[in-house]
């Protein structure tokens, strides 16, 4: 941030890196300064307007190495810039994604832009017209994976890695953290798929009927009734997921004040952490994060952190306590979560996932 003019940084981003952003450290040398990193225009893949912080201010750029990076700008700026870039991607995208269903077809100016509008569309916009999506009619062949899918609708929906505050949302798919073994045959086995969190049991579900009609009932209220005062993905509910890790943890503490929550109220337990959202906690409405289908490290604490002690029965806070299934191994965790994720159970189901979370 120090080599921008200061007229043209983001306060709010200045906020989040602290002041020290600001001014050069010490220690660098000249030949630190001023890295950067090229594509030539071939490389880029896609770019979408998107939000940062909930401000209309961000540029999102993919390039065919796998990378991305998300740049913030005034709003005036960005649009002069995704109109420049758009211009001139040429690429050849994966049809069975965008496009038809077998081979690859070249897309540029025009057909560029109608492609990364609308990986820049809203998420309601999207489920209105779900079927006309190429990538629906692949998921629904079964050509791509139900995780592929999700990502991808998450990505048309404007969420991103690159902003907490919009990071991909994952579902619960499984209610069984008790078992010695897990068994994907049985459908108690699985979160009912056709329901938001806050209904998977009756008697929540008529609590958060009962707090909406209450709130119906308030002649003078100064908002619109509503059932959940929560939402079901937030920067604090991602970073309370990654916080064994760098540099996740950094922003964890940062939204905390500087330290750490209360040890009861740290995520430690699989199994408890569904229990709260489930069923037992009406401000719990929280779904997962990708990284519970594909990494297993940030269920461990490598990094040796200190999280305290729970007051009610002496347990020490350290790496994540896994359903019996897991065998004690994150990885078996891991491979079984997304075992569950592409079983032929949830695949019928899915679908019903996706008007919960919009509703």
């Amino acid at each position: 941030m120090w080599d921008a003019p200061t007229e043209e940084r983001d306060p709010f981003i200045q906020i989040l890196a602290g002041q020290d952003a600001s001014t050069r450290p010490a220690m660098l040398s000249s030949k630190d300064l001023h890295e950067s990193r090229r594509w030539v225009n071939d490389q880029l893949v896609s770019a979408s307007q998107r939000r940062f912080l909930f401000r209309d201010v961000a540029l999102e750029l993919f390039f065919s190495d796998g990378r991305s990076c998300l740049i913030t700008m005034s709003p005036t700026d960005r649009n002069r810039a995704y109109s420049k870039l758009i211009a001139r991607i040429t690429t050849k995208v994966p049809s069975s994604i965008f496009q038809g269903l077998d081979g690859t077809e070249d897309i540029k100016g025009a057909g560029a832009a109608a492609l990364t509008s609308q990986l820049g569309s809203r998420l309601a916009n999207v489920l209105s017209a779900m079927h006309s999506i190429p990538a629906t009619k692949s998921w629904e062949k079964g050509l791509i994976s139900n995780f592929h899918y999700l990502m991808i609708l998450n990505s048309l929906a404007g969420r991103s890695y690159n902003d907490l505050t919009q990071y991909p949302v994952a579902p619960w798919v499984l209610a069984d953290y008790t078992s010695e073994e897990l068994d994907l045959t049985n459908p108690a086995t699985f979160r009912d798929l056709s329901k938001p969190m806050g209904a998977q049991v009756p008697e929540r579900q008529n609590d958060f009927e009962e707090r909406y009609k209450s709130f119906e009932e308030i002649e003078d209220r100064t908002q619109p009734a509503f059932h959940y005062g929560t939402h079901y993905s937030s920067a604090m509910i991602v970073c309370s997921y990654l916080i064994r890790l760098q540099p996740l943890v950094e922003s964890y503490l940062l939204l905390q004040g500087g330290q750490f929550d209360h040890a009861e109220r740290l995520f430690h337990s699989i199994g408890k952490a569904w229990n709260s959202a489930s069923r037992d906690n009406m401000t719990d409405v929280r779904e997962l994060i990708p990284e519970f289908f594909y990494l297993d490290a940030f269920l461990t604490n490598h990094n040796s952190f200190n999280f305290g002690v729970k007051q009610d029965d002496g347990e020490v806070i350290d790496s994540v306590v896994l359903p019996p299934w897991a065998k004690g191994d994150p990885k078996v965790f891991i491979q079984r979560h997304r075992e569950a994720l592409e079983c032929d159970y949830v695949s019928e189901h899915l679908h019903g996932i996706f008007h919960c979370v919009h509703c």
